[in-house]
């Protein structure tokens, strides 16, 4: 099974800190994000052309860069675990949904015989995610350290780019920081807290790919604002 290391790691993970806890917290997040793709040389359509008894590759390529980002939302239940004589630490496991994705502006110039139209595209990536982070407070501020599992269920993208990603990985194993504050609330906290998860893996299944088989590639990289409520 593929990241099969990832779901023992966070088996064990979860029953060591659950043996040894001294305090459990139970809460929920929602995060609003703002989202993006990088790419290079990304490969927008291909074809095989047969001559004879020669095969030809053609394709056709964006140079690198970025698209424009788009706003997605997401929500997270998690358990916050603070091991045995500890305060300042603790470790934090979610489970939840997430959107990722991009927009574009397409330009469709008519041929140069009237004036070009402007076409907003909204591309969403749907995703159910695994959670693991370590926290460090300082006093009512505190650093997150860990990581996310994303699992692709659903996406919805213009025509325009219906090739390139049908040969999108379903799975993503990516890194995130955040920085953040608690706001008690009696018995309860309210956190507030700024994310950052770039992603270093590319996202381009390539066993189908003729042209820039070698070189295309798509990385995510996400930024939000995070609310929780611990109870």
């Amino acid at each position: 099974m593929k990241y099969k290391s990832f779901y023992l790691f966070a088996l064990f993970f979860c029953t060591v800190n659950l043996l040894f806890a001294q305090k459990i917290f139970f809460g929920v997040k929602g995060s609003i994000s703002q989202t993006n793709q990088r790419y290079d040389q990304l490969i927008i359509a291909e074809r095989l052309l047969f001559l004879e008894n020669i095969t030809v590759a053609l394709g056709s390529f964006s140079v690198s860069g970025s698209y424009q980002s788009r706003t997605g939302v997401g929500v997270h239940p998690f358990v916050e675990i603070f091991p045995y004589k500890s305060d300042n630490v603790s470790f934090i496991l979610g489970i939840g949904y997430r959107q990722k994705g991009f927009t574009t502006t397409m330009v469709n110039r008519l041929g140069g015989v009237l004036p070009p139209l402007e076409e907003k595209t909204n591309n969403r990536f749907d995703c159910i995610n695994i959670s693991l982070a370590e926290r460090f407070y300082i006093k009512s501020f505190y650093i997150t350290i860990g990581g996310y599992y994303d699992y692709l269920i659903n996406y919805r993208v213009h025509p325009e780019y219906d090739y390139i990603f049908s040969h999108y990985k379903k799975e993503e194993i990516s890194p995130f920081l955040c920085f953040g504050k608690t706001l008690p609330i009696n018995k309860s906290a309210l956190q507030v807290e700024i994310e950052v998860n770039p992603s270093f893996k590319n996202m381009l299944n390539f066993e189908n790919f003729f042209v820039g088989k070698y070189n295309s590639s798509i990385k995510n990289f996400i930024y939000s604002l995070n609310a929780s409520y611990r109870f």
